[in-house]
Formats: structure tokens, sequence, C-alpha cells
């Protein structure tokens, strides 16, 4: 597939990680269908600012989700307490028996630790986000409907060619003032992806990228961290950009910088989906589909 060459930058997050696939500036002009990508951005921009998605004062149209049924106390202990849970499955996983998770640095120990976390991180935020949310006057904030999770998805492509754009003109800035075009794929999970993409462990990995990190960060960032700051200040802008802010700076030391402008726009719009719809669904379905697409595309690149 040469889908590849239409996405100058892309970004993934893995449980923290950043995963980047960026396609060098052409010296060419850009594929027909990147154009039309380019071209629709400005589109799709007008389309959501007529439709009252991303004016400044449009959620005072339209409210944000009810979240005064939590403390505050609550919402951010319930973040640190899934962090926490993260963290130690991290620890639990090294503790496998040798055969189990393979070498060091190798796929299988990659793979095997990332199931492992997952597999015991994820129970942990699911039930705490349901726990949370189970006094909520938004009866859809606590479901995680197929509907939902589908919505979200039809979202994302939506608004991919926004993304694409971002990611172009980070290309274009990156080329041209930094020290020369940035590496296609700018990290080695990704690599280690590409690279094994028919073996079983293989697999595991990309399960892990596109179904348990999209549902982990989602529960932890908008369901939680987002709530949070949304219970302190009242704000739904506010609540969004800050934690696109703390989005964005856990992949600083694992994302290249071209790709930290598409990250922070994702986060954005996963924000006011979460908002809007006021159900956690809709983010995780823009996050499976991001990952999807950007594992695939890296993929079918080599």
């Amino acid at each position: 597939m040469a889908l590849v060459e239409y996405s100058p930058v892309l970004a993934n997050s893995i449980s923290g990680l950043a995963v980047a696939a960026a396609e060098p500036l052409l010296a060419v002009d850009p594929p027909r269908f990147e154009l039309l990508l380019l071209c629709l951005a400005p589109v799709m921009l007008v389309v959501l600012w007529w439709k009252d998605v991303i004016r400044p004062s449009s959620f005072e149209r339209n409210p944000p989700r009810s979240v005064d049924h939590q403390p505050i106390a609550v919402w951010l202990l319930c973040g640190a307490a899934v962090l926490f849970g993260q963290m130690s499955a991290g620890l639990l996983s090294l503790k496998l028996p040798a055969e189990i998770l393979g070498p060091a640095e190798s796929l299988q120990h990659t793979a095997v630790r990332y199931l492992a976390i997952y597999a015991i991180c994820l129970p942990l935020a699911l039930v705490l986000f349901k726990l949370v949310n189970a006094g909520s006057a938004d009866s859809k904030s606590g479901t995680l409907s197929p509907l939902g999770l589908l919505k979200g998805g039809l979202l994302l492509l939506a608004i991919y060619p926004i993304l694409a754009g971002i990611g172009h003109l980070s290309m274009i800035v990156a080329t041209h003032f930094g020290p020369g075009p940035p590496e296609a794929i700018a990290h080695t999970q990704l690599l280690l992806i590409t690279q094994n993409a028919t073996d079983p462990y293989g697999w595991i990995l990309i399960a892990c990228v596109i179904i348990g990190a999209p549902i982990f960060e989602e529960i932890l960032y908008r369901g939680f961290v987002q709530s949070a700051v949304l219970r302190l200040c009242g704000s739904a802008w506010l609540s969004i950009l800050i934690t696109t802010a703390l989005f964005t700076a856990i992949h600083l030391s694992v994302a290249q910088p071209h790709a930290l402008p598409v990250l922070a726009a994702l986060s954005i719009a996963m924000g006011i989906a979460f908002e809007r719809s006021k159900s956690l669904a809709w983010p995780i379905g823009m996050h499976i589909v991001f990952n999807a697409l950007n594992v695939t595309l890296a993929i079918a690149s080599t």
C-alpha cells in the first residue's frame, strides 16, 4: 500500500510512549491524494466552525459533561491509582519466568510485557471509571458502547485531513529548520512492529498498540485528568487544553519534535469529542482508529 506517502506525520502512543511515522518531505509535488487531504483540511475546519464545534463560546451554548457528582480529589485519586497500577504492572511483568519473558529488548520480551501490563491495569482502569461515574447525571458517561466507538472512529476519519495538514506543516518546518528530514519511523517499538509484522509476538504487540493503549490512555487522560480539571475550573476549553498539554508533554522524551503538533491536535479533538458526546467511547474509538492507521501505514511502507 502506498498510503503512507500521503501521511507526512502520524503519531501514536503506547502507554506513555510515542510512536511517530513520518514520510520525508518530497522534493517533487506531493501525490494527488495528499493534495486532496491538504485541500480538505481548511474545508473541515470551516465545517467544524459552522457547526459550532470549535468556536470559543461553543460550550456556552452546548454545556460540557457534568462532573459535579464527584469531588476533585476523587477524580485525581482515581487517575493516580490507574497510573500507579500501570507502573506496578510494569514491575510485576519483569517477574515473569525467563522462558516466557524472553531475552531483554527482544520482540518476545516487549510483547509479553505489554500484554501483561494491560492485562493487569486495564481491568483496574475500567472498574474505577465505571464506579466514579455511577452517580453521574449523564447516563452515557460511564459506558463504552460499540456505537460510540464506531462514531468516534468515523469522526477520526473525518478530521484526518486536518491532522494530515498539521503534519505536513510540521514536516516542512522540521526539514527546513532542523538538522535534516526526520526519520521515517521515529520509535523503536513501531520499528519492531514493522520488522516482525508476521510474527505472533508482533501480532500481540500490534493488539496492545491498537486496543490496549487507546482504552488505557483515554481513561487516564480524558476520563480522569480532564474530568478533574473540569471539576476544578468549570471550563471545558481549559480542561481540554491542560489535558492536551500533559498528554503532549509525556511524549517529549520519546517522540520527535515534529510529531508533537499532531499529538496535540489529536488530543484536542478527542477532548472536544468527549465533552460533546459525553461518552468516553468516542475518544477511545478515535484513538483506536488513529493507532490502527499509524501501524498499517508503517507496515505498508516497509
